[in-house]
């Protein structure tokens, strides 16, 4: 295939798709030799020993404050002020780590019964930011390996509860709305319907969630998973829909760690605002989905450049080497 560009339905960013630049597919897999820090050394292993402050403690998990937090706790809001031409306000906010218990296992290898309560722990640490007012979003998600920029070997996931709406996130949503205002239905309910049709770049399905390699996949083995039923928020699904996308999201980690001989990664939680004022209903036409983003290519001086990435694979192609 002749290089292409190809524009992202939910994003409407640009992508270059490229293959012809590999000579084949596998070539940029290669096994990743991953140190692993020994228990006795690892800070995570006994938060509290090691001098953090724990916040929640389950049969699963910790939660600790991050002991050098980007956004401080305070008990009042942030004040945007102008300094010259410029606005600035204090990082307020919550940055907290959600520490898996296995030290040797990482969430690929735990499975769906061990996954679900760790993923309701996350949604019940996201319904008690809410009760901040000051808190707009939450970001969470795992960085596993150094190369996407994970300090620390043992399995764990960053939870930012901060006082503004990213840029990304709130593009995201105002597609999402425009999309909903012109068609009258979800683009990403659109968008699961398309691709289920299409077959050839679904890695899994079933009743309640599908697993898919984006059209315009910024990355070779992006991978979106997607709860089936329109939600828009990560901690309002149901326990049912819960376990379907954590089925999938389960089956694609299990492939990427099989099939790209387990690869550093960050996984996101690509969810709706919160506390968004009375009478703005944009957030309901978003679709919340988890993003995996593995970490095969540099971005280099025509990324920088142009905000275009050039992915080497084609999508169909990098469908068929994790699901085989």
């Amino acid at each position: 295939m002749p290089p292409q560009l190809r524009q992202d339905l939910l994003s409407n960013e640009w992508v270059c798709v490229a293959p012809d630049r590999l000579k084949r597919p596998h070539s940029v897999i290669k096994p990743n030799h991953r140190k692993k820090t020994p228990k006795n050394n690892c800070p995570f292993e006994d938060p509290e020993k090691s001098g953090n402050k724990v916040l929640v403690n389950t049969k699963e998990v910790f939660i600790i404050e991050n002991k050098f937090p980007a956004f401080s706790l305070k008990n009042y809001c942030p004040i945007t002020e102008k300094l010259g031409l410029y606005k600035i306000s204090e990082a307020i906010g919550h940055h907290e780590i959600l520490i898996t218990k296995n030290h040797d296992k990482n969430i690929s290898d735990l499975g769906v019964a061990k996954l679900f309560p760790i993923f309701k722990t996350i949604q019940n640490r996201i319904i008690f930011f809410k009760k901040d007012s000051c808190v707009k979003y939450v970001s969470i998600f795992q960085n596993w390996g150094e190369r996407a920029g994970a300090s620390i070997y043992h399995p764990h996931f960053q939870m930012f509860a901060i006082p503004i709406v990213p840029s990304i996130v709130s593009n995201l949503v105002n597609i999402s709305e425009n999309f909903y205002k012109k068609n009258k239905k979800c683009i990403h309910c659109h968008l699961i319907d398309w691709e289920i049709k299409q077959k050839n770049r679904i890695i899994f399905e079933n009743k309640g969630a599908v697993a898919m390699i984006p059209f315009a996949a910024k990355e070779p083995f992006l991978v979106r998973v997607f709860p089936k039923k329109h939600i828009s928020s990560f901690e309002n699904t149901k326990e049912s829909d819960l376990i379907y996308t954590i089925q999938a999201l389960d089956f694609v980690l299990k492939h990427i760690k099989k099939n790209l001989k387990n690869p550093d990664y960050n996984l996101h939680i690509r969810t709706a605002p919160v506390n968004i004022p009375s009478g703005i209903e944009k957030n309901k036409n978003y679709h919340w989905y988890f993003e995996i983003t593995t970490k095969f290519t540099i971005f280099a001086g025509f990324e920088e450049n142009t905000g275009i990435e050039i992915n080497p694979i084609d999508p169909i192609d990098a469908t068929k080497i994790i699901k085989k």
